[in-house]
């Protein structure tokens, strides 16, 4: 069974999360449900230093 690790990176100042608008939009974009529709299965979530 394939594993992948994502680690997105971009300059704070450019980053969508804070915004008002976006941060729940991405929030959406990247969940559980959302993943399934596309057969993939989300097994955890982390925080990369």
């Amino acid at each position: 069974m394939p594993l992948f690790v994502v680690q997105h990176k971009h300059a704070a100042e450019t980053c969508p999360a804070g915004h008002p608008e976006m941060g729940p939009m991405l929030l959406k974009h990247i969940a559980h449900e959302n993943a399934a529709r596309t057969g993939v299965n989300i097994l955890s979530d982390a925080v990369v230093d």
